[in-house]
This record gives C-alpha cells, sequence and structure tokens, in this order.
C-alpha cells in the first residue's frame, strides 16, 4: 500500500507521450512528426519507425523523437532497441521531457521484469531513479528485480529507500523479509548499521534505517526483542528529527501490533500533519487500523503483482 505515487508509470498506447510539446521543429518536421504519430496510432509500427529514424537525420539531438521512437519499439516488443534508444538521449532540462524519459524507462523495466530478464529491468529502473529520485514504487521495483535476478544483498537498500518514502509499503518489507530466508542479509546489515549509528549516535537518519531493519526482522522472525529495539530506534529518530513524518507511522504500528491502538491515534495523527506540512499526500484516518492488520500478523502482505 504506497501512500505517496508522486509519478505515474502507466501510458496507454497514443497517450500522454505523444502530446508532448513540439520543440524546436522546423514545419515541414513537424509535418512528418505528425505523420510518423499518425503511424504509430494506427498500429502501423515499420512505418512509424522509418518516419521517427528520418527525423532523427535532421535533429538527432531531439530528446522528444527518441522517446516516441522509443514507444514505437516498446509496442512492438523490440525492447532492446527501445533501451538503446533511450540510452542515447543526452541531459534534459524541460520538465514534461523528464518525466516523459523517466516513464519510458520505468515501462521498459516492469516489462523487462515481467519477461524475466531481471539485469536489464534493473539498468532501467535504476536510469529512472536518477530522473524521478522521490518515487517509492521505482526503488521498490529495483529491489524486487535486484533480488529476482540473485543479488539479495543489493536488494536491500532500494527497499529500505522505499520504505524511507512511504512507509505503509507492505511490498517492501515482504521483500526483505524474502531475503531474509534466503541468508543472513539482514543479520548482517543490522550489524553494520547498529556499528554506524553508534558512531554517528545524532544521526537521525542511520537511527531510521537501523529501526526499519529491526522491524522487518520482527514482522518475519517474530522475536519480540527485534519491536522493542526498534522502537527504540524510531524513538531515537522522532527526538532527532521531530518534523520527519514516518518514525510517528512506524511508533503507531509497532505498538498497536502489541495491543489495544485506541490510545495510540495521536502517533498516527502527527504523521499525517507531518505529511500535510511537508506537501505529501497523506492517509485518510480510515486507514489507520488497516495498517495494523500487516504487522499483528507479524507478516507483511504479500504483494498482489509478484507472489512468487
Amino acid at each position: 500500500m504506497v501512500a505517496d505515487r508522486t509519478k505515474t508509470l502507466a501510458s496507454a498506447r497514443g497517450g500522454w507521450l505523444l502530446a508532448l510539446p513540439v520543440l524546436l521543429l522546423w514545419s515541414c518536421q513537424i509535418r512528418s512528426l505528425q505523420e510518423a504519430r499518425e503511424a504509430y496510432r494506427a498500429g502501423s509500427y515499420a512505418q512509424a519507425e522509418r518516419s521517427y529514424l528520418s527525423l532523427l537525420e535532421d535533429v538527432p539531438g531531439s530528446p522528444l523523437i527518441r522517446v516516441e521512437l522509443a514507444q514505437v519499439y516498446f509496442e512492438a516488443d523490440s525492447l532492446d532497441r527501445a533501451f538503446q534508444t533511450l540510452t542515447r538521449i543526452g541531459a534534459v532540462r524541460d520538465p514534461l521531457l523528464i518525466d516523459a524519459v523517466a516513464a519510458s524507462f520505468g515501462r521498459l523495466g516492469h516489462r523487462y521484469f515481467a519477461t524475466g530478464k531481471f539485469n536489464a529491468a534493473s539498468r532501467c529502473f535504476a536510469r529512472s531513479i536518477a530522473l524521478w529520485p522521490q518515487n517509492p514504487d521505482l526503488f521498490d521495483a529495483l529491489g524486487r528485480s535486484e533480488y529476482r535476478r540473485g543479488r539479495p544483498r543489493q536488494a536491500i537498500s532500494p527497499l529500505l529507500s522505499s520504505i524511507t518514502l512511504a512507509p505503509e509499503n507492505d511490498g517492501a518489507y515482504f521483500y526483505l523479509g524474502l531475503i531474509d530466508d534466503t541468508a543472513p542479509f539482514l543479520d548482517e546489515t543490522i550489524a553494520e548499521q547498529r556499528a554506524l549509528h553508534d558512531e554517528h549516535p545524532a544521526n537521525g537518519d542511520l537511527a531510521y534505517r537501523l529501526g526499519v531493519l529491526y522491524e522487518v526482522r520482527w514482522r518475519w522472525r517474530g522475536d519480540d526483542d527485534d519491536r522493542l529495539d526498534a522502537l527504540r530506534a524510531y524513538e531515537v529518530t522522532t527526538a532527532l528529527r521531530p518534523d520527519f513524518p514516518n518514525p510517528w507511522l512506524h511508533r503507531y504500528v509497532l505498538e498497536g501490533a502489541a495491543g489495544e491502538s485506541g490510545w495510540l491515534r495521536p502517533l498516527f495523527e502527527r504523521y499525517r500533519e507531518l505529511r500535510i506540512q511537508h506537501g505529501l499526500v497523506a492517509p485518510d484516518p480510515s486507514v489507520a487500523d488497516l495498517l495494523l492488520l500487516p504487522a499483528r500478523a507479524r507478516q507483511p502482505i504479500v504483494p498482489p503483482d509478484d507472489q512468487s
């Protein structure tokens, strides 16, 4: 359950990518672009490809044309050609084009993931994250992809980043739990994080990550000592970073998982207030008790789109 999906990765064929502004093109090139788009909408991908490649001969540095050509390859299931086309786009500054490139890489990563090409998926998600660094779904997707490609240790950091951006994200907890089943990476990571926190006790970010790791291990193994260690880490975080919303939610969930939660509602309300203050999407108050269910079961909900 991701509370703040700042960007969407979905785009229907013929949708917003084709509504991008036409920048720095002559009138004849605009007509050629319109013809390429019409061929694309009609599903004539070979014709659309020829038109876009012809345009690139005139304006090889156009990010717009490369984004739309990549979409043609994507629809034609030429994923590698789509990836190559996107990687040839240089630095872009226009916000709409940044969004288009990031969404294209994200969508391509999901297609690669669905076909079992996890190495390529990871590359796509990493490139999309570079453009959309506040998107929890992308970090979650990168973590899943790293896990599926047989790199569980490398999956931990993006999954933790996903939780930092969206602490209600049950899927990230689930995958971190799978990593704990695979090998003792969580134990090693907790020991490393504990040592870092001891060296820098005034660093609220380190305390928060340590709390998340303890919480994951508690959810998966059910040892109440881990729950208490997580709570202590979150209390340190709220003391060091009182305007950081996340630890208030974690405290609500972990305290509520051990018993009645009615008296804890101010913690949840504080979380909502801080997110609103930061201009972030805040969950509806009715969601509060639903967030306790996975923790009370001591295992997070299996992600509905990837249960294997």
